[in-house]
């Protein structure tokens, strides 16, 4: 375990017991990691769309922050928070007009379902 998830996990772990201070801290500690975050996820994106994001981030971090098992590393439960509102600033960003976005999807491939997995099933299930 890294010395951020060590230091991280114990002040949420903390904050969720409602040490207001501790919780603060790793939010305070977490910020600037999620502005890199944004700022690598959504080239091109101004300042201003890039703190949104971040907000988001945190908002949804504060509530969900009881999904977090606090014995698991929470670096990955946090990036993967800011992946998803990454993504749904992405969105967002094409849907006004935008120039578009690249979204990496490397990081999906192991949850996206395997298509022909699912025409081997289908074709048994029919046979029967």
């Amino acid at each position: 375990m890294t010395d951020r998830n060590q230091l991280w996990g114990d002040l949420l772990r903390r904050g969720t017991r409602g040490d207001a201070a501790a919780y603060g801290l790793f939010l305070t500690e977490a910020v600037p990691v999620l502005r890199n975050i944004a700022r690598a996820r959504l080239p091109g994106g101004n300042a201003e769309e890039l703190e949104d994001v971040v907000q988001e981030v945190l908002m949804a971090v504060h509530a969900k922050r009881h999904t977090w098992r606090d014995s698991d590393p929470v670096t990955p439960w946090l990036y993967a928070i800011a992946r998803y509102k990454c993504a749904d600033a992405a969105r967002r960003r094409l849907g006004r007009g935008g120039q578009g976005a690249d979204v990496p999807i490397h990081d999906l491939a192991e949850v996206l379902p395997d298509e022909a997995g699912g025409e081997i099933t289908a074709a048994r299930d029919l046979g029967r």
